[in-house]
């Protein structure tokens, strides 16, 4: 089964689909994983890319560069979770493993849930378990935190957390 499947990129959903008469969105299709990673990087990050595996007939995509707050012009990658909702895709084990790989390869923060985003759950790392926690905002501290869950945001890196916060703050103290 898993020589059957094919991987596949598309530069930029908003261009919609090419026809013959005019431009439109560009599919590249590769036999291998690598390949694939490699080209749906090289695309813009202010693009609505895709990153997705094909049989043939039935297509997967599984992971997406959409904007996930609407101030940023630039878009994160997502895990389009459509997959464990299909039952073809769902009992292939090599897609449950790519879309591991993609989080890993990626750097993914969150879930594509039909139209809801949602924070991935990421393993503590076991080597940061023993150590102290530093405050966030001593400079050239090596802070085992990593990620903070803000209510309504979701998962932010302490940089993230930290720009939000002087944002915000400097809205305030107009």
């Amino acid at each position: 089964m898993a020589a059957d499947l094919t991987y596949y990129t598309i530069d930029d959903l908003r261009l919609g689909q090419r026809r013959s008469d005019g431009p439109g969105w560009r599919l590249m299709e590769f036999t291998r994983c690598s390949e694939a990673f490699r080209d749906y990087r090289s695309l813009g990050v202010e693009n609505i890319k895709v990153l997705g595996v094909t049989n043939g007939i039935q297509a997967l995509d599984l992971v997406r560069c959409v904007p996930v707050f609407s101030e940023h012009k630039a878009c994160e990658d997502v895990l389009v979770m459509d997959y464990k909702n299909l039952p073809f895709w769902h009992k292939n084990p090599m897609v449950k493993q790519l879309a591991e790989e993609c989080v890993e390869a990626f750097q993914i923060r969150y879930g594509l849930h039909e139209f809801a985003l949602f924070p991935l759950r990421h393993k503590p790392e076991k080597r940061l378990a023993k150590k102290n926690f530093r405050l966030l905002n001593v400079e050239g501290s090596s802070s085992p935190i990593r990620w903070i869950y803000v209510s309504g945001v979701g998962w932010l890196s302490p940089q993230e957390f930290r720009a939000i916060g002087e944002k915000v703050f400097s809205i305030r103290r107009r």
